[in-house]
């Protein structure tokens, strides 16, 4: 077995395949004219060699920064942490390296930390816009440059997209509290902007209206906005409390978890809690929480796949929308009896 020291060249390769090193050069880069019979010679001394292509020296050779850009509105929320690790390990994976940014929720940071990245000259961008939609100026700047959205719809056709149906789980998770009986269910988040959160209130909202519910929520315009004391006061100053809590994301549920400690509610005999987003604490809770659990490893990897098609012009077609499933984790907050997935 040859050691890192020992790595195979590929003049070793074509060496030993009795051809050029530019005829092995070709091989190893799918180039076209190649006789089927010398490749086969040449992919042969390559197995034979364990040769490994070293992916850095052919990129500079090329031009090419081996670089993705990854630009993030925060790391605080279990969902964008799960996906950049995961985008960051499929990157690896590749033999690139990625560069993260952290536009810490503001779009002129974003549009600035986008800038720079292309000005760093990135092989293509990884993006979790900040609001809604990326900025018309980012768009703009993007074009030539192979983009990926993830959590939102991508703003143009040559953008590629990974999301989930958001409204479709929503819809399901309030179908479920509402099968255990609760009416009065208040949906909890904040920046209803957003397209994520603007969906699943559609999805709560449409499941409660099917069944002749009123619909309750409580959605500040940022999340700092979204206070303890202020989801107190929603379980405090109603004449009626609410039976049960649909929390749009992860903050949004620790926030309700942290509020309902302070009104000395019990989980869920007082109001039962199911939330969008899982995190890593979610089961360490007595009782575990409930939530729609997103495919984030999925997501960041098949985020990474969709990029590396474009950057290698394997991928000529129009942006392609990819809408990844989600999972209902029924653990004990919601009221079931034990865990079970739905």
């Amino acid at each position: 077995m040859r050691g890192d020291s020992q790595k195979a060249t590929l003049q070793q390769v074509a060496r030993a395949a009795g051809v050029s090193l530019k005829t092995a050069s070709r091989v190893l880069n799918h180039e076209p004219h190649v006789k089927p019979t010398t490749e086969l010679l040449v992919r042969g001394a390559m197995e034979r060699l364990a040769y490994q292509p070293n992916d850095l020296a052919r990129s500079l050779k090329a031009r090419h920064s081996g670089v993705i850009g990854v630009v993030v509105p925060f790391l605080s929320h279990y969902f964008v942490a799960a996906c950049v690790q995961a985008i960051h390990h499929e990157v690896e994976r590749s033999h690139a390296t990625i560069m993260l940014t952290v536009s810490s929720g503001d779009p002129v940071a974003e549009a600035l930390h986008i800038r720079v990245l292309l000005r760093r000259q990135v092989e293509g961008l990884i993006i979790l816009p900040t609001s809604g939609h990326l900025q018309p100026e980012s768009v703009a700047e993007t074009i030539g440059t192979p983009v990926v959205v993830i959590d939102q719809p991508a703003p143009t056709l040559e953008m590629d997209s990974v999301t989930i149906p958001n409204r479709l789980a929503a819809r399901e998770a309030v179908r479920h509290l509402i099968g255990h009986g609760y009416k009065r269910i208040i949906a909890i988040g904040a920046n209803r902007n957003l397209h994520t959160i603007s969906e699943r209130l559609v999805g709560y909202r449409e499941a409660m209206r099917r069944q002749g519910l009123k619909p309750l929520d409580l959605v500040a315009n940022t999340e700092n906005e979204l206070s303890i004391e202020s989801i107190q006061k929603a379980f405090v100053r109603s004449t009626k409390t609410p039976q049960a809590v649909f929390a749009l994301n992860s903050a949004a549920c620790i926030k309700t978890l942290h509020a309902m400690k302070h009104c000395r509610l019990r989980i869920p005999e007082d109001v039962a809690l199911l939330g969008f987003d899982d995190f890593d604490t979610a089961e360490a809770f007595q009782p575990s929480i409930s939530v729609i659990s997103q495919p984030t490893e999925e997501i960041g990897r098949r985020a990474v796949e969709l990029l590396f098609k474009r950057i290698q012009k394997h991928n000529k077609r129009a942006g392609q929308r990819l809408v990844l499933a989600t999972d209902l984790l029924l653990r004990g907050s919601c009221g079931c009896g034990k865990p079970q997935h739905r």
